[in-house]
């Protein structure tokens, strides 16, 4: 059976911060209340930076826990102090905790210069699931000493973000049609000659993924640029029947290329892109892969969201 990752990420994000806001409204002592605020906080940001993203109501479910929470401790007067190991509890949970979230989202590609893509995807507002320079943020980097898979390595994954802010038509999605992204028009990030072009793939049933052929239906276009050199972009998992351009068609930055599906190596509908140096061996995951990033866009990170006009 499917279970739909987006809805329980929103479930989490939802019914856990006003709980924790409770245990500190009830706090018997100063001290389990300060931990308990330590403990939320930290909570809160594991949250917005590892679970998929449901903007933007998630953050208004904290941001009100949060100043109920205030103004429950500002309201209890006479409350006391309470013992030191109450504040322990605080401390040991939320620092370890606390230190791995300021690790993960202070990772870069330190030393090397970005690729400047235009966005493959307009028309709306979309959030990165996987991309960033950690693998609890980007699964794609563990491919990095992966010769025939290193050329995905800086990899980011998109989907659209639709009606308040969540990934579906539905809470509970029964079919590919039920994500906003699924069909939604792909554009050529770069101006270059396609030197790949597959469309015979079915989609995916949700939850499904087929690891043989992981692109699935995609889009390669090769281009020079003067700081890399010749560069490959890659954009997988396109729905069968869409892919408008074949091998060796000339391509210009915004030229409809296909639709996004759900094909390959996919459980859910979602957009894969990949820039690396080709090796000569003509396949697309391999080679020396390129950091890149869209114009207009200040970071392909893990749960950002970015929006770019039609």
């Amino acid at each position: 059976m499917y279970f739909p990752r987006p809805f329980l990420a929103a479930l989490l994000n939802a019914v856990l911060p006003p709980l924790m806001a409770t245990q500190v409204v009830f706090a018997s002592s100063l001290a389990e209340q300060m931990s308990g605020v330590l403990i939320f906080a930290v909570f809160c940001l594991f949250f917005q930076i590892m679970l998929p993203r449901t903007p933007p109501w998630d953050r208004w479910i904290i941001l009100v826990s949060g100043v109920a929470m205030g103004m429950a401790i500002f309201a209890q007067t006479g409350l006391p102090i309470g013992t030191w190991s109450d504040a322990f509890v605080g401390l040991l949970v939320s620092l370890p905790i606390g230190v791995f979230c300021l690790l993960v989202t202070r990772q870069q590609l330190t030393g090397m210069v970005k690729l400047h893509l235009h966005s493959p995807v307009s028309g709306g507002r979309f959030l990165v699931i996987q991309g960033g320079a950690s693998r609890f943020l980007n699964h794609h980097l563990k491919c990095l000493h992966v010769p025939d898979l290193r050329g995905q390595s800086y990899g980011v994954d998109i989907v659209a973000a639709g009606l308040l802010g969540l990934q579906t038509r539905k809470v509970w999605p029964r079919s590919v049609d039920d994500f906003w992204i699924h069909g939604h028009p792909l554009i050529s990030p770069v101006t270059g000659q396609v030197s790949a072009a597959s469309d015979g793939a079915d989609d995916q049933a949700l939850g499904a993924s087929d690891r043989t052929a992981p692109l699935g239906n995609h889009v390669c276009i090769q281009c020079d640029d003067p700081e890399f050199g010749r560069i490959e972009v890659c954009l997988a998992h396109l729905r069968k029947g869409s892919v408008s351009v074949a091998k060796g068609d000339v391509v210009k930055i915004g030229q409809l290329v296909g639709e996004i599906g759900n094909s390959g190596n996919s459980s859910d509908p979602h957009l894969h892109i990949h820039a690396h140096r080709p090796d000569g061996s003509g396949n697309p995951l391999s080679g020396e892969p390129v950091p890149f990033r869209f114009q207009g866009v200040s970071m392909l990170r893990r749960n950002r969201v970015f929006t770019v006009s039609a």
